[in-house]
């Protein structure tokens, strides 16, 4: 029985996949916590694979910035690559930018039961790629709160993909001591 529920649960995940055109893809990258190969390559995979719009959201310190085109993610590419230090993360100011891009990209609303939907929810799907050390430490509590204030688990398909020192990204799950619940 489990397995069939299993089996159904990734059936449906991936029909939510195959309908999403549009990625919204974050990443906050660091140096010291693995190398950038891996993070470039999904990025790269998830533009090949994607038939709508793809937007890539970069951490970066104080001026986190955001790459629609082929040519900002040749700057954004050659800018990761190159990194020899980790950016300060500022989250009260990426998370600000962030709701003014999901507004942007999913045309967000408030409905009259005070909830957030999108007109394009299900044609979205928002991967968000970050080290395995970031995702066990209270700075991925910005990260988590984002999500679940801008319903992102109950709209669309969302990824959490980590890097490490292998050469290799992992699926994680929102710890649950990082996932904030409010009542709306």
């Amino acid at each position: 029985m489990m397995k069939r529920f299993a089996l159904l649960l990734l059936m449906t995940m991936n029909v939510f996949v195959l309908f999403a055109q549009n990625h919204f893809v974050y990443v906050r990258y660091s140096p010291k916590d693995g190398n950038v190969s891996p993070v470039i390559s999904a990025i790269e995979q998830i533009q090949n694979q994607a038939y709508g719009q793809v937007a890539i959201f970069v951490s970066k310190a104080s001026t986190p910035f955001i790459v629609t085109t082929e040519k900002e993610w040749s700057e954004a590419r050659e800018n990761l690559l190159g990194m020899q230090v980790e950016y300060d993360y500022y989250p009260q100011e990426e998370a600000s930018l962030l709701n003014t891009y999901f507004a942007q990209f999913f045309k967000e609303t408030v409905s009259p039961s005070l909830h957030i939907t999108g007109d394009d929810d299900r044609s979205w799907t928002v991967t968000f790629i970050v080290s395995e050390s970031m995702l066990q430490s209270s700075e991925f509590e910005y990260v988590a709160e984002n999500i679940c204030v801008n319903e992102l688990l109950d709209r669309m398909d969302v990824e959490i993909l980590t890097y490490n020192d292998d050469s290799s990204l992992s699926s994680a799950n929102i710890p649950e001591s990082k996932l904030f619940l409010y009542n709306n």
